[in-house]
């Protein structure tokens, strides 16, 4: 999600941090403040990532999530793969530092439709 594509920055064999990925993920969003982050949800990849295996691996979740807050972003971004917190500990490591807030719904979120 938006804090993961910080993993860009890395160039080479970014594989090799895989193993401990969620401090990396949680120590490059120390290192990036983003002023705005937006995370497309439109299709979800459900399994089989990052490169996917069919479409079966797809759902259509038709969401954008747009927000001034990394941490809630991917907060709410887990809902979409039907993770919990406890499943992607890297959000609540960056909450735990201050990098954004887990809670997104505090964030009071607007919800806009196109339907």
């Amino acid at each position: 999600m938006s804090m993961k594509n910080w993993y860009g920055l890395l160039g080479g064999r970014r594989n090799i941090f895989h193993q401990d990925i969620h401090n990396t993920i949680k120590e490059l969003a120390m290192m990036v403040t983003p002023t705005l982050v937006i995370l497309d949800g439109t299709t979800t990849m459900m399994t089989n990532g990052p490169t996917g295996g069919s479409l079966t691996d797809l759902k259509e979740t038709n969401t954008m999530i747009v927000s001034t807050d990394q941490v809630a972003a991917d907060a709410f971004g887990a809902t979409l793969l039907g993770k919990t917190l406890a499943q992607l500990p890297y959000i609540s490591k960056a909450d735990a530092l201050g990098l954004g807030t887990a809670d997104y719904a505090s964030l009071t979120p607007i919800r806009a439709s196109t339907s």
